[in-house]
């Protein structure tokens, strides 16, 4: 990988990108904390490590802010070059990821998040790794625009985008009018602690582990290749942090 970041870096100050104009790298993350990984004021984990991976390199990085949905239909315009977000194949077709043999390259990643289901704390419904169990047809709420739901509806689970954000989703579940929901868990067990102890439960076990990546817009990509290849490649993942469980 040393020699990779090195050969990437001699290629790049090689090129006439040294010494044109600087490139300018948009990147759009939430108008609303994503703790730790980012928040509105610069301050989270994922974006400082954006910040030391491209401090030296000849790029110059703004942030904005903006509601999910907005940040990717801004990346598929090329009106903002960058996103935190997880894989998507159908956002292939404009946005570019770190890739190795084909694959996502789980390794350069920004932050690895933990989805889980969470359920109102009777609640009979059970996760065994594959499917849900002890309710007919179960209802999941999932926060739209987030890659997971897919993953839902590949496993067979009807899924409900209805509401605006996470806390919206857990009132829901807390009212009987979704089963359960599909969350993060740095998001969900502090709103839980919160506001719904004793109330709201997390299911064992995890439903799965997300690399989150900086996702590129394609053009930007294809115009300046050895810059953001080497930013990738100097990725380091923050630590991860304690998994926590809600009760």
């Amino acid at each position: 990988m040393v020699r990779f970041v090195s050969f990437l870096l001699i290629a790049l100050l090689a090129t006439p990108l040294a010494s044109a104009a600087v490139p300018v790298l948009v990147i759009c993350t939430l108008d609303q904390p994503f703790l730790p990984f980012t928040h509105p004021d610069g301050s989270g984990l994922a974006q400082q490590a954006i910040r030391n991976a491209a401090a030296g390199l000849p790029v110059q990085l703004k942030w904005v802010t903006a509601p999910r949905r907005r940040c990717v239909a801004d990346l598929s315009t090329n009106t903002t070059q960058g996103l935190v977000a997880a894989y998507d194949l159908q956002r292939t077709a404009y946005t570019a990821y770190p890739m190795r043999n084909g694959q996502p390259d789980r390794q350069r990643n920004v932050a690895m998040v933990r989805v889980r289901f969470y359920v109102r704390s009777a609640s009979p419904l059970s996760w065994d790794g594959n499917k849900l169990g002890g309710v007919a047809d179960p209802l999941v709420g999932v926060q739209a625009g987030f890659v997971y739901a897919n993953d839902l509806l590949q496993h067979g689970i009807r899924a409900d985008e209805g509401a605006p954000g996470l806390d919206a989703q857990f009132a829901k579940l807390a009212n009987g009018r979704v089963d359960a929901v599909a969350a993060m868990e740095n998001e969900a067990a502090p709103l839980i602690a919160q506001r719904y102890p004793g109330q709201i439960r997390a299911l064992e076990p995890v439903f799965e582990d997300i690399p989150l990546y900086l996702a590129v817009s394609l053009p930007f990509y294809q115009q300046n290749r050895a810059l953001v290849e080497t930013i990738w490649s100097r990725l380091a993942p923050p630590p991860r942090q304690p998994a926590s469980r809600a009760r």
